[in-house]
């Protein structure tokens, strides 16, 4: 009696053994030789067997040329009860249904397994489809070249948990993974391919091209960077307006002083001469060094009116940059009454009513004007030497 055999079917790789088990147990009332036989069914129910290994009478017999050399008793004594048979290098044409038989008169127990001999899946091919850069979608594809179905893909990531990104899907069928690309999901993924008869593997790393890489950082260094530059900007601005400002409204006291004399002189040029005895006190139009005094009269007249006009139009004494209209006027009663000291203390070889000369360029005058105007702060002098004047108008000089 046949009490275990092997699983039907039983599959195997090409290439590899097997063994196709079959274990029996004689009765006591048996008689006669014991008979191990071991067949192929033939596909056709009305075909015949074909015997390809046997043991009767202590011998064994071998007798089928597509398994000769590779079929054998996996037991050196089968009549023990193991009728086992081992075939090896299998190959595909291997693959049938088998008959163990056990004969001992006047009983005969048989079973049927079959046999599948499969092709082990190759080891597979992995590859990127599509450009791995933030929100693009990417495919990692793996292959076989040769293969018995059916066949089964996976895939995992190199990870201490093995789980795939969230939004990951998998087409088992053809062995498609699809993901889109993120930070987390960067990494090295792992497809495995498998059948009934065995299991390969191939490994892909998803990663950053160095252009990719290049232009993130740039993002993230401007998404840094571009705050700071625009502040630095602001304030450079900011201190800009504040020193042009700054020095727009400054006064240089020397400028004033350089444009009263200018005024002084310019009228005192364009005052025809008085002509002889037009004053009983005019000295003679030959004096050296003099000029007479109704000349200077007629200058302060001619200067009071120019700067009356110019003041008329002038700002308001408290707007930047401006010199008090009373400054104005102390000046001028100051040079006046320098001048008539200076004409008053002529020498007498100069003839009464006569300045001297100098006096009318105004060198002596010009400490009648203020230093430092009151209403502004005082100027360095460094800058007094470079300024210009912005506008002559009236009280009020500026620079730039």
């Amino acid at each position: 009696m046949i009490i275990s055999r092997s699983v039907s079917p039983t599959y195997a790789a090409v290439g590899d053994s097997v063994t196709l088990k079959c274990y029996f147990i004689p009765a006591a009332e048996d008689l006669g030789e014991l008979d191990i036989e071991w067949s192929i069914k033939p596909s056709d129910a009305h075909g015949e067997e074909t015997r390809i290994i046997w043991n009767a009478g202590n011998h064994m017999y071998d007798g089928y040329d597509p398994l000769r050399g590779r079929v054998q008793f996996a037991s050196p004594n089968p009549e023990s009860g193991n009728a086992s048979i081992r075939i090896t290098d299998l190959r595909a044409t291997d693959q049938n249904t088998y008959q163990c038989k056990v004969r001992k008169l006047p009983e005969i127990s048989m079973t049927n397994m079959d046999l599948n001999v499969m092709e082990r899946p190759t080891v597979p091919e992995c590859n990127l489809e599509g450009v791995v850069d933030l929100g693009h979608n990417v495919v990692l594809r793996c292959r076989i070249t040769q293969g018995s179905p059916p066949m089964w893909y996976s895939w995992s990531k190199d990870s201490s948990d093995k789980m795939l990104p969230n939004g990951a899907s998998i087409n088992s069928v053809q062995g498609d993974l699809y993901l889109t690309v993120t930070r987390d999901v960067l990494g090295t993924y792992i497809c495995t391919v498998q059948n009934l008869v065995g299991m390969e593997t191939c490994r892909l790393t998803l990663k950053f091209n160095l252009a990719v890489k290049v232009r993130i950082a740039a993002a993230a260094a401007a998404t840094v960077l571009i705050p700071i530059i625009i502040i630095i900007i602001i304030i450079i601005i900011i201190i800009t307006i504040i020193i042009f400002y700054r020095d727009k409204i400054k006064i240089v006291p020397h400028i004033v002083i350089e444009t009263i004399e200018d005024e002084i002189h310019h009228t005192l040029e364009s005052v025809p001469e008085t002509p002889a005895g037009e004053t009983a006190d005019s000295p003679p139009e030959d004096s050296p060094g003099c000029v007479p005094e109704t000349v200077i009269h007629h200058t302060l007249e001619g200067l009071a009116e120019i700067l009356a006009d110019a003041m008329a139009e002038s700002p308001p004494e408290d707007s930047p940059g401006c010199v008090p209209e009373s400054e104005i006027h102390h000046t001028l009663e100051c040079v006046a009454e320098r001048l008539a000291q200076q004409m008053a203390d002529s020498r007498p070889e100069d003839s009464p009513g006569c300045a001297p000369e100098p006096i009318i360029r105004v060198q002596n005058t010009l400490e009648c004007v203020p230093e430092t105007p009151e209403c502004v702060p005082e100027t360095p002098a460094e800058q007094m030497a470079d300024s210009t004047p912005e506008d002559i108008s009236g009280n009020c000089y500026g620079y730039f």
